[in-house]
């Protein structure tokens, strides 16, 4: 791994500060079905972060990289190399190089692989350093709608597959600080602007979609006739020609098996709405809880039980947890 310099910035904000928060929801007989934390968490670190009622702030980090070859998903800087995505640094040696004295990455490493990451944190972080000179990016995933939140936030990702750069400087804000609820909240008038909501107050249910991997729900269309017949509109992210973020903007709740399509709901979802979380048993993560408590949202899940190579979720618990997020306070003024 090449040397990082990582660089306090006294312009990022105030020192980290504890911010309050409302717990998040979940029904504790459920928790025996779990059977497995994502991303190495443990079960006991999830259940302290459901029930914290407060936070602390983690400011965004700033590393400079010095006379650094950027080569499909690798950087090469003066000592060791930096993994940043899959992207075969073969292919882009191809490629006519372009040189920088100075330059900015927008990417994170998560952000190139995961869409949600890319959408709460790397656009977060692109909106605070918009006007510095010569940003760029590395080479993206395809996901469908990101062009719609591009278009709406006004941000050009200009990428770049091989390039000489003297000095690189890269961000990371994986985490979460009241800057950062500011920039969220600026991107999420941005998107109000530019679309309408037709679905605005109503429960949205956002599948899993096809590029993602699959955590399927066993008997998902009894389980999805059983949302709809309830009033609850159903969409699907990455279908073309559609505009997802139209169809579940201001959702008053947003339900979704875990996962990146969730990441939606940090622009998408109303002010003071809520998100409710399917949790595959093998898989209980609850990264999502993170922004909703920083925006004085909702958060509340419904645990799968295992089903063969699919987990099964009870309508009947989902609509009772529903209506526990509905009757629960938020804090708006996080």
């Amino acid at each position: 791994m090449p040397d990082i310099d990582i660089l306090p910035d006294p312009t990022e904000g105030p020192p980290a500060d504890t911010i309050a928060c409302h717990p998040g929801l979940y029904e504790p007989d459920q928790i025996a079905r779990v059977l497995a934390c994502g991303f190495k968490s443990t079960l006991a670190h999830e259940i302290d972060k459901l029930d914290a009622r407060s936070f602390i702030e983690r400011p965004k980090a700033r590393y400079t990289l010095r006379d650094a070859v950027i080569a499909g998903g690798w950087i090469y800087p003066q000592k060791g190399r930096l993994f940043m995505s899959s992207t075969s640094p073969f292919r882009a040696l191809g490629q006519k190089i372009r040189r920088y004295d100075k330059a900015t990455l927008l990417n994170s490493a998560q952000g190139l692989k995961y869409f949600g990451h890319w959408l709460r944190d790397d656009c977060a972080v692109y909106e605070d350093i918009r006007d510095t000179p010569n940003l760029i990016s590395m080479q993206r995933a395809y996901w469908p709608d990101a062009q719609i939140y591009e278009a709406a936030f006004d941000h050009v990702w200009h990428d770049v597959a091989f390039a000489h750069v003297g000095e690189l400087t890269l961000y990371r804000e994986l985490g979460f600080n009241r800057d950062k609820a500011r920039r969220l909240r600026l991107l999420r008038q941005r998107l109000r602007a530019s679309h309408p909501a037709p679905n605005a107050g109503k429960i949205v249910y956002i599948r899993r979609g096809q590029l993602g991997a699959a955590r399927d729900i066993a008997h998902q269309d009894a389980f999805e006739t059983a949302l709809a017949a309830a009033g609850i509109h159903i969409v699907e992210p990455g279908l073309a020609g559609q505009n997802l973020a139209r169809e579940v903007l201001d959702a008053a709740m947003i339900i979704t098996v875990e996962g990146s399509q969730a990441g939606h709901g940090v622009y998408c979802l109303a002010d003071g709405g809520a998100m409710l979380i399917l949790q595959p048993p093998e898989r209980f993560y609850n990264p999502h809880h993170e922004w909703t408590r920083l925006l004085g949202m909702g958060y509340g899940i419904t645990i799968g039980e295992k089903e063969g190579a699919a987990f099964r979720i009870h309508p009947d618990e989902v609509f009772a947890m529903i209506d526990r997020l509905q009757a629960a306070p938020r804090i708006s003024d996080a």
